[in-house]
């Protein structure tokens, strides 16, 4: 069936996966790290399939090259098909495949985690602590099989199904507390804890103690929600975070204000590239069925509200 197409030179997995490489890098300066005898290994590379396929896969890009429009759409028939045989050497040898899913370092901790944990015990999981746009872009060329991101971040090429709906209050520890306290108070005149990667958040902050007449200070950034907790109990931060984080915090070290501020409010979805659900068939499909059951159950269980919305 495919003697014709083999019988050709220049064909190999090595070959695709330098252009699997260079789509992920970016270029191939980035993607060799400065070794010029690796970049001259790659180039060949590069090379043998522009011959094999009989058309450009690269074009210049500064002093580098990048993949060009069928270079990145090689490259993402490459990673499918190693995706694929990755995970059928691996249900050989565990008996099933590993679900790769991602979600930001809070959502991972109080929402994913507990909700694999009521799927079956005989699935297998990896679990990757990314940023919003690399859980999107990840999913978008199936490193990953699911994320878990906020709505207003899901790319248009996704399938999505909405979760749940964080609210966010303002946390403070006693120490800087006064009666009376405003969220104006709270937002502009006491230092914050903040969460490193949430960059949007953050901004979102600024702009609302912008517009109180004041300036809304991150004095210390945090890699998760947890360290920004520890930072509210030294009783020298105070910190917007999600409601129901607080509610598990230690009773009797901090004070909260609700807040009525609406625009930092989120849903949160759950997101699936339509591709990986036709490699993978009914599997995937039970999966991500299961999947997103469970984290709906968490999110209630947690006492998170529930505001779900239809299915795309």
């Amino acid at each position: 069936m495919f003697k014709e197409f083999l019988q050709q030179d220049g064909l190999t997995l090595t070959r695709l996966h330098t252009l699997v490489q260079l789509a992920e890098a970016g270029s191939l300066t980035v993607a060799t790290g400065g070794d010029t005898g690796r970049q001259s290994r790659m180039s060949h590379h590069l090379k043998e399939l522009r011959d094999f396929f009989g058309a450009p896969l690269t074009e210049r890009s500064g002093k580098s090259v990048r993949l060009n429009a069928k270079g990145m759409e090689l490259a993402a028939l490459a990673r499918q098909q190693f995706g694929a045989m990755q995970n059928f050497r691996r249900s050989l040898q565990t008996g099933g495949h590993e679900w790769k899913i991602g979600a930001g370092d809070s959502l991972l901790q109080w929402l994913l985690i507990p909700a694999v944990g009521r799927g079956s015990p005989d699935r297998h999981y990896r679990i990757h602590n990314l940023r919003t746009a690399e859980v999107a872009a990840q999913v978008q060329d199936e490193r990953l099989d699911f994320g878990l991101i906020r709505k207003n971040a899901v790319p248009a090429s996704l399938a999505a199904a909405d979760i749940c709906f964080l609210t966010y209050v303002i946390v403070i520890p006693r120490r800087l507390q006064q009666r009376n306290r405003t969220v104006q108070s709270a937002l502009t005149d006491l230092p914050h804890a903040a969460i490193a990667g949430e960059g949007q958040l953050t901004e979102q902050l600024r702009t609302i103690a912008g517009g109180l007449g004041g300036n809304y200070r991150a004095r210390i950034l945090c890699d998760s929600l947890g360290q920004c907790l520890a930072a509210v109990k030294t009783g020298g931060f105070a910190a917007v975070l999600p409601a129901h984080v607080v509610s598990e915090a230690t009773a009797g070290e901090i004070e909260v204000i609700e807040t009525d501020l609406d625009e930092l409010n989120r849903p949160i979805s759950l997101i699936w590239n339509r591709r990986t659900m036709e490699m993978l068939g009914r599997v995937a499909v039970r999966m991500k069925d299961e999947l997103l059951g469970h984290l709906r159950e968490e999110a209630v269980d947690r006492g998170i509200r529930k505001d779900t919305l239809r299915q795309r």
